[in-house]
């Protein structure tokens, strides 16, 4: 079983990059990380671990917004203003 996917795992973070940061871009789209699968059963421990795990990554710096959604649902769980 992987690590962490688009399918499986619980929270889907999305970094909502600032204008001027194209370059960052994935594909043309604003990126997006999984929560590992591991921490499905308790979704504030992987929002915990996901924010330890790209606080400090360059597209961490150039977001505004950084927002986190019930892959499942994708209803949004939480926001946070950078």
């Amino acid at each position: 079983m992987p690590f962490h996917n688009n399918k499986d795992s619980r929270i889907k973070m999305v970094f909502l990059l600032a204008h001027g940061n194209n370059h960052l871009k994935e594909n043309g789209y604003n990126p997006v990380r999984y929560s590992a699968i591991k921490y499905n059963i308790r979704p504030d421990k992987a929002m915990k671990k996901l924010i330890e795990a790209y606080q400090n990554s360059d597209k961490w710096k150039a977001s505004n917004v950084i927002q986190f959604y019930d892959n499942s649902t994708n209803q949004l769980i939480e926001s946070y203003r950078n």
